[in-house]
């Protein structure tokens, strides 16, 4: 049933974001398009079957999706990459899984609170109109959700402790302050952000609420910032390990084949699986091959990649796509896993790590041995695809790899070693 209700849509709040659809196709090849009961009852009411040569949609387990020919285009993208839906019937026939990309939204008390997706060439190159523009559309889009898709979730700070509408604005206000923090290297601000998700483990939160949780918040900031002198340890073999996999586990999204595919074939790909993480985790000989990467390259040489060293636009973009995590309250809660404050904020300073690492594997894999804005785009779109989407990215075993990482300062030695710029003075 749809909403009868007219909520507001929030809008992430990233200066200088811009998008526009600009026909790549790229949606249409790598995303499983999700039908309602509805949208599916559409697409029977046409001869798909007849004019495509193929079902147009299969089933997943208990729901449907668009189906995929071989090559994991949707059936539906003609030479041109064009929807053949939108040709003949017109936009508002489209599914609205496609329809809403690149933005998605879920329900937050008494408003929608939407989200910004970096896996899209345009949205990652900003290309196209501002995306505080699409407020209203998205505002009209979002009445057309099920009331399934209603359901709040509460933001916990900790176990047991739901923040308040204040302090979930205070959060907000201080890591995307910090994100903007000009004064700071990028990957310096994220080490000090990781340095406070750090003190924010050990911290009982339930003593600290409204007001003075953002005070506290400024205070570990304070603390952080001061601690950013001294040189910064190389990171350990096991830190190392862990970040390779952390990599591995981001690139590993599942294809709509997978998910059909029958016992036999699923414990092969499990099988396939468990050898490669095994193979990330040693750090030795070929990296297995990842989705959204070509070519070969040992993890040696992907070690030795060197920071970029022109970063003004990849700092932008890494700017870019921090605060529309932050401000879509994309960190923590409902929004990430249901993860507390800690975990989740380490969580984001653990991405960035691991754009660093992912970008030196496609920098090498395409022969160079600096950085350069094309390979930090791929890792952020590949990071971005499963940060909130893939269920493995926030299962249990991840968020105690975070909070191992928290650790002798773990998080920190990880982002300077695999910092996308170098240093300036």
């Amino acid at each position: 049933m749809k909403s009868n209700t007219s909520l507001p849509v929030i809008m992430p709040q990233v200066s200088g974001q811009q998008w526009s659809c600009h026909s790549c196709g790229d949606c249409c090849r790598t995303l499983v398009g999700d039908l309602t009961d509805e949208e599916r009852a559409g697409l029977d009411a046409h001869p798909w079957e007849e004019k495509l040569g193929a079902k147009p949609y299969v089933l997943v387990g208990r729901r449907a999706a668009l189906n995929k020919r071989a090559d994991g285009s949707c059936v539906f993208l003609d030479d041109t990459n064009r929807c053949m839906i939108h040709a003949q019937l017109g936009e508002q026939a489209k599914p609205i899984a496609c329809r809403i990309f690149p933005f998605s939204v879920r329900r937050v008390e008494n408003a929608w609170q939407a989200s910004f997706r970096f896996d899209c060439p345009s949205a990652t190159a900003s290309k196209g109109k501002p995306i505080s523009q699409y407020g209203s559309w998205l505002t009209d889009l979002a009445q057309q959700l099920s009331q399934d898709s209603q359901v709040i979730k509460p933001e916990t700070l900790e176990r047991g402790l739901i923040a308040t509408q204040e302090e979930l604005a205070i959060i907000t206000s201080r890591l995307s302050r910090w994100v903007k923090e000009k004064k700071l290297p990028v990957h310096h601000r994220m080490i000090a952000i990781s340095r406070v998700a750090s003190m924010l483990y050990d911290a009982k939160l339930a003593s600290v609420r409204g007001m003075k949780l953002g005070e506290l918040l400024d205070i570990f900031w304070q603390s952080a910032i001061h601690e950013m002198e001294p040189p910064l340890l190389e990171p350990t073999k096991r830190q190392h390990a862990m970040l390779r996999q952390l990599a591995f586990v981001h690139a590993e999204f599942v294809t709509l084949q997978e998910l059909r595919a029958g016992f036999i074939s699923q414990m092969k790909k499990r099988w396939q699986q468990l050898g490669a993480a095994r193979r990330f985790f040693s750090g030795k000989s070929t990296v297995p091959a990842l989705q959204g990467f070509s070519g070969q390259t040992t993890f040696d040489v992907v070690g030795a990649v060197s920071p970029a060293s022109q970063t003004e636009e990849i700092d932008e973009l890494i700017e870019r796509y921090l605060l529309s995590r932050t401000t879509s309250r994309s960190i923590f809660g409902s929004g990430y896993y249901s993860w507390p404050l800690a975990a989740g904020m380490a969580a984001l300073t653990a991405s960035v790590s691991t754009i660093g690492w992912l970008a030196r594997l496609h920098c090498a894999q395409n022969g160079r041995a600096q950085l350069q804005l094309e390979d930090v785009s791929q890792a952020v779109v590949v990071v971005d695809r499963a940060v909130t989407r893939l269920p493995a990215v926030g299962s249990t075993a991840e968020r105690a790899r975070i909070r191992y990482l928290s650790v002798e300062d773990g998080l920190a030695r990880l982002l300077h070693r695999y910092a996308i710029g170098e240093e300036t003075t």
